[in-house]
């Protein structure tokens, strides 16, 4: 932890609590296609990217469960630098995973993957991890093969829909995926650091391709990027 994020750490008090003055800008970014054309939305974040991207995939899901969009697979993919981030965004997951049918995660139509690239794989789970798997209060079989490089956690004999994976991931192989499970039309929404969008953009690049090839049926590949931090 350093810069602004230190400062403001080294301000407060043991107690916890610190009176001040806050200015909020904004909002800023936002995709100037509409996701609702697509028929696939694919999010990419690393670190406090995560701000930009959890918006669509919570409204994205919310749109696919009540049938009020074209979209029929969203997916996120968010790296991060160890398990304490999680905290950011349980609140939300949590209430993805209790208001979302179970049916939607069973057919891969809704996919979150989090890989954490400082976990330690022999550790159990964390408490701050509980509240998204104690909300499930059914059985899930469905079954998934483990990353090269990022080994999953087997957190909990109850599968959660939410996906953790130990180490840090080949971006190409987050991008090798992402090609996998490409529609006809198809959004891709990353923010993160420079590197990972990058990464991504030039995957993106090699994969329109696949618009010209009748090998798959792929019509449009479409990205947007972001940058969020300090």
């Amino acid at each position: 932890m350093h810069g602004l994020t230190r400062k403001i750490y080294d301000s407060v008090p043991e107690t916890g609590f610190l009176d001040g003055k806050v200015f909020v800008e904004g909002p800023y970014g936002g995709c100037e296609r509409d996701y609702n054309s697509f028929d696939s939305l694919f999010l990419v974040a690393s670190g406090t990217g995560i701000a930009a991207t959890l918006p669509f995939l919570l409204k994205a899901s919310q749109d696919i469960v009540s049938g009020n969009t074209k979209l029929h697979h969203v997916r996120l993919d968010w790296i991060i630098r160890d398990n304490d981030s999680v905290e950011w965004i349980v609140p939300e997951l949590t209430k993805l995973i209790q208001t979302v049918p179970k049916k939607f995660f069973d057919d891969k139509v809704i996919k979150v993957n989090i890989y954490s690239c400082h976990a330690d794989g022999t550790t159990e789970l964390d408490d701050k991890f509980a509240t998204i798997y104690k909300c499930m209060d059914h059985d899930s079989s469905s079954t998934s093969e483990s990353e090269e490089k990022a080994e999953k956690v087997e957190m909990n004999e109850e599968k959660s829909p939410v996906e953790v994976f130990n180490g840090k991931p080949a971006i190409k192989q987050v991008g090798g995926s992402i090609e996998d499970e490409l529609s006809l039309r198809n959004v891709i929404i990353v923010s993160g650091s420079e590197s990972l969008k990058q990464e991504i953009s030039n995957k993106v690049a090699s994969m329109q391709r696949l618009v010209f090839s009748s090998q798959k049926s792929v019509e449009e590949i479409y990205l947007h990027t972001e940058t969020f931090g300090w």
